[in-house]
């Protein structure tokens, strides 16, 4: 009823006749469910009243973005090629605005913030208050998808100022909810609980419960992070409950995703699977792509969890390719230059303005000429004036002409910056496809070997040929887990946490558990310390990189051989000091040990298998404590690798 008063008001240029016929076809449409049915669209397009028809399929339109894309899009243009027809500017704005909500859940930013741009030129040169502040709402959205999170705080909080100011509860809701958003994806979890909080609260003002309903999902997923897990549960089947009542697959999706998210968090990897498979379901249906990535990003984390490696690598695999495509430079440029478009617009109808203005002012200066020449120095300072408003405008002009360029430079400098981030990428995995493919193959002929020569193998020869496959499944396992840490490092989801610890019960750990792997090549381990030295390191990061460097030591120094680890320290750092007398390092190797694009594996003395990522991996955690790492190496003469790290981390 109250979406019927709503258009009652807004299309108030209706005959009575019309009222009547919206009123009827609007409680047919709904009673039989509008976003479900096909007659419904077939019952609109017979109307024979364009103007009520734009109406209800700008309406259908919208309801549509949840269920289907494509059928919302297609109602968006119809209602468009319409009131284009009729010249009736409150339909072409709404229409813009319906295509614009579609092409946003289908991830197209770029044709979203474009349909968003025009909706609110129409809408403000209507005086169409409330419409512009949910423009406002809207495209401060479409920042917060492309993660120009300072952009999309300025367009809501735009929109939440416009709609206190007409007490528009919903909008206000909608926008602090997208605040939320943006705290969670700032890891700011309380403040972004603070939000959803909020903006449920002004829910029951307005009586929107699925508005309410993704709150509670948001509130879940914060505590999920927060390791609040009865409370994250309370509020994501609170959430789950309310979106199975209202029907909406989009908001239902997205709470299987969340639901997923939390069962990774409590190692229920299986129970997880089921949820993700379930978004991701659902998020296709719908042609929602982010939903899509959420699914394979929750799929890759419980492959790992359950130890299947593979399906973990081709989800991550999935998850990389759908980000490029919905994070690619060309959406990103669409996107800025979309807003630059719609400025330069607004400057450029300022400019006409003016210059109608100009012309109205020279015709009132011809009638006062006629008068008398009385008046001759008054229209003369006149004119000078508006000389000197034309010169400042045209000056406005310039600056922003010179803003624009400098945009487009930007824009450049960046696509060049992605061009050579996309040949290191490439670079790294055919590096990754090479060295797997040595072990891989290595493991493919001995089991074909014993496959089918086992009876007439001596003991002696099986034993050695299982040695060998459980070498190259340990080279496999190694080469995974440095890949898979390197892509959770290179898209910030290894957290650091330093904390106040004996560095040298750390390092003997290490060298203990690293002992069998140099005894068998008969190489001797010093370790020199002082006793109980403690510093601020992250446990887990600072042991990989030992680990990494001493494997690495052993793996290239011959039988017999000697590696010194050694600690010291003094008031402001501590330094790391691990030095063998192995087969050394050339110089040209030695100035791309730490360039992805360039790491070549090399095998050790013994032949051992490497990936050259373990050192890759090193420099990116040594750099996380503000450390540094120095390599000092002569071929056949050894190598020492030196790690400095601050005492104190802030």
């Amino acid at each position: 009823m109250l979406i019927i008063l709503k258009y009652l008001l807004f299309y108030r240029l209706f005959s009575f006749s019309k009222v009547f016929i919206f009123c009827l076809t609007t409680c047919l449409l709904y009673s039989t469910g509008i976003a479900q049915s096909d007659k419904s669209i077939d019952s609109v397009l017979s109307l024979k009243d364009d103007s009520l028809k734009v109406s209800l399929m700008t309406k259908m339109s919208r309801d549509y973005k949840d269920i289907d894309t494509k059928k919302g899009l297609s109602l968006g243009y119809k209602a468009l090629e319409i009131s284009k027809n009729l010249d009736f500017k409150f339909g072409i704005a709404h229409s813009h605005k319906a295509i614009g909500l579609n092409y946003w859940r289908m991830s197209e930013y770029d044709n979203a913030l474009e349909n968003y741009f025009t909706s609110l030129e129409l809408f403000e040169e209507l005086k169409d208050t409330l419409e512009t502040a949910r423009l406002n709402n809207n495209i401060g959205i479409i920042y917060f998808s492309r993660e120009q999170y300072p952009k999309a705080t300025q367009y809501l909080e735009k929109s939440i100022q416009i709609s206190k100011l007409l007490n528009s509860y919903d909008n206000i809701s909608r926008s602090l909810h997208n605040l939320g958003l943006i705290a969670f994806d700032i890891k700011d979890y309380h403040k972004s609980i603070s939000y959803f909080q909020k903006s449920c609260e002004m829910t029951f003002k307005t009586s929107d419960s699925m508005l309410r309903s993704a709150n509670y999902s948001f509130i879940g997923k914060n505590f999920t992070r927060l390791k609040m897990f009865d409370s994250a549960y309370y509020y994501l089947d609170l959430s789950k409950k309310y979106g199975e009542k209202l029907h909406n697959k989009n908001h239902i999706a997205m709470v299987y995703n969340q639901f997923a998210d939390y069962y990774n968090s409590i190692k229920d990897f299986k129970k997880s699977l089921e949820f993700s498979e379930l978004g991701y379901q659902l998020g296709s249906e719908i042609g929602n792509n982010y939903l899509r990535l959420e699914a394979f990003d929750q799929m890759h984390i419980s492959y790992s969890g359950l130890k299947d490696y593979k399906k973990a690598y081709d989800y991550h695999i999935k998850y990389f390719e759908l980000w490029d495509t919905l994070k690619n430079d060309e959406n990103i440029k669409s996107v800025a230059q979309k807003e630059i478009r719609f400025e330069y617009d607004k400057k450029m109808k300022q400019l006409d303005l003016e210059k109608n203005n100009e012309l109205y002012a020279n015709e009132i200066t011809l009638r006062i000429v006629l008068i008398g020449s009385a008046l001759l120095a008054l229209i003369s300072m006149f004119i000078f004036w508006l000389y000197r408003s034309k010169t400042k405008a045209n000056k406005q002009l310039i600056d922003s002409n010179n803003e624009i360029n400098k945009q487009k430079e930007e824009l450049t400098d960046l696509n060049i910056l992605l061009q050579e981030s996309n040949q290191t990428k490439d670079k790294f995995f055919s590096i990754i496809a090479h060295d797997l493919k040595n072990p891989l193959g290595n493991f493919r002929n001995v089991l074909n070997i014993l496959s089918g020569s086992y009876d007439n193998l001596s003991e002696q020869d099986k034993t050695e040929f299982i040695n060998l496959m459980k070498e190259s499944a340990d080279n496999i396992y190694e080469l995974l887990e440095n890949l898979l840490t390197w892509a959770r490092s290179q898209r910030g989801a290894i957290e650091f946490h330093p904390t106040e610890l004996d560095i040298r019960e750390m390092i003997t750990n290490t060298i203990t558990l690293n002992q069998p792997l140099a005894e068998r090549k008969q190489i001797k381990i010093q370790f020199d310390s002082p006793k109980d030295f403690k510093a601020f390191i992250d446990p887990n990061l600072f042991n990989t990189v030992v680990r990494n460097i001493l494997t690495n030591a052993i793996k290239f120094t011959p039988e017999n051989g000697l590696i010194n680890v050694s600690l010291s320290y003094n008031v402001k750092e501590f330094s790391l000091v691990i030095e063998d007398n192995g087969i050394g390092i050339d110089e040209i190797a030695l100035q791309s040990l730490f360039k992805i694009g360039e790491i070549k594996s090399r095998p050790g003395t013994n032949k051992e298998k490497g990936t050259g990522l373990g050192l890759i991996l090193s420099k990116d955690f040594i750099d996380k404590h503000n450390g540094n790492i120095t390599i000092e190496s002569k071929v056949n003469h050894g190598t020492k690798f030196i790690i400095t790290i601050p005492r104190m981390i802030y």
